[in-house]
C-alpha cells in the first residue's frame, strides 16, 4: 500500500470533508472524473411504490435459431441420424458460429441433439418408448399453464390462443394439413407462453417437442372424424381460458390430451 503525507492543507480539508487521492481533492458528494468512469452511467432506481418497470426483451439470435432448427426436427425436414455441418447451418439461417452453438447446445438440452467431441451434433432417433411418459407430462405442464394463463395473462393472449384455433378450423377446411400442424403447435405453445411461468415454459418446450415430433410423423394417419373431434376440444379449451374460467381450462387441456395421447398409442401399436 502506498502511504503519502498529508500537506497541511490536506490534513485541514479532511477535517471538513474533503476526501483525497492519487487524483487530487475530492469534495464529499461531488464525484471527479474518474469516479464517473469507474461507476459507468447513471441508472435510474425504479422504486415498487412507484410501479414496476418491465421491458419486453426481443427474442435472442440463438433462441430464432433454436427455434428454426427445432421445427426442422419437429417436421423432419432434418432426418433422424443426420448430422448437423456448422458451416451449412450458419449460412442457412444467416448466423455465425457463436450464436449457433448456443442454438445447438439448447436442442441438446432438450434430447434432440446428441453433441459429441469431434464429431459436432447429431439428431436424435424419435424415442417411442418414452411416449406416454411424454404425453402425461406434457398434459399436466400445459394443464398447469392453462390454469396460470386465466390469472396471468394479459386479454391479447387469450385472444391469440384463440386465434390459432380458428386457424385449425380454415386449415381443416382448405385441406391444409401442415398449416394445421402449425396451428396446432402454436396454439399449444402459447398457452404454455401465457403463464409467464419461466421453469414451466422450458419444461414444456422440452417435452412437447418430442410428442409434437412424433405427432407430426403420424398426421396423415389421423381420421378426419378424430381430427373434428381435436378441433372441438381445442374450441373448448379456447372458450375456457377467454372466460378465465381455470377448472375448465384444467379440465379441457387434460381431456384433449388424454385423447392425443390414446391416438398417439394406437398410431405405433
Amino acid at each position: 500500500m502506498l502511504y503519502t503525507r498529508l500537506s497541511g492543507r490536506a490534513a485541514a480539508d479532511c477535517g471538513r470533508g474533503t476526501e483525497w487521492n492519487m487524483a487530487g481533492p475530492r469534495v464529499a458528494g461531488k464525484p471527479t472524473s474518474r469516479d464517473q468512469v469507474r461507476r459507468g452511467p447513471k441508472v435510474k432506481l425504479q422504486l415498487k411504490s412507484a410501479g414496476r418497470v418491465v421491458k419486453q426483451q426481443k427474442q435472442l439470435l440463438h433462441e430464432r435459431a433454436a427455434d428454426t432448427m427445432r421445427n426442422m426436427i419437429i417436421e423432419g425436414e432434418i432426418l433422424p441420424g443426420s448430422r448437423m455441418p456448422e458451416i451449412e447451418l450458419c449460412t442457412l439461417l444467416g448466423i455465425s458460429r457463436t450464436p449457433l452453438r448456443e442454438a445447438l447446445k439448447v436442442l441438446a438440452s432438450e434430447g434432440l441433439l446428441i453433441l459429441t467431441p469431434q464429431r459436432g451434433a447429431m439428431v436424435t432417433d424419435l424415442n417411442v418408448d418414452q411416449l406416454d411418459a411424454t404425453v402425461e407430462a406434457v398434459a399436466y405442464l400445459e394443464a398447469s399453464a392453462a390454469r396460470i394463463a386465466c390469472r396471468k395473462a394479459e386479454d391479447r393472449e387469450l385472444k391469440e390462443i384463440a386465434s390459432y384455433h380458428s386457424q385449425m378450423v380454415d386449415a381443416v377446411e382448405s385441406g391444409n394439413i401442415k398449416r394445421y400442424f402449425r396451428a396446432n403447435q402454436d396454439f399449444h405453445v402459447a398457452i404454455a407462453n401465457a403463464s409467464h411461468n419461466p421453469l414451466l415454459i422450458e419444461m414444456h418446450t422440452r417435452a412437447n417437442a418430442h410428442l409434437m415430433r412424433h405427432r407430426y410423423q403420424t398426421i396423415d394417419k389421423i381420421p378426419d372424424s378424430l381430427r373434428d373431434e381435436f378441433i372441438q376440444q381445442h374450441g373448448d379449451i379456447a372458450v375456457a381460458l377467454l372466460a378465465r374460467d381455470a377448472d375448465a381450462a384444467d379440465r379441457a387441456v387434460l381431456r384433449h390430451l388424454d385423447l392425443v395421447g390414446q391416438a398417439a398409442s394406437s398410431s405405433t401399436s
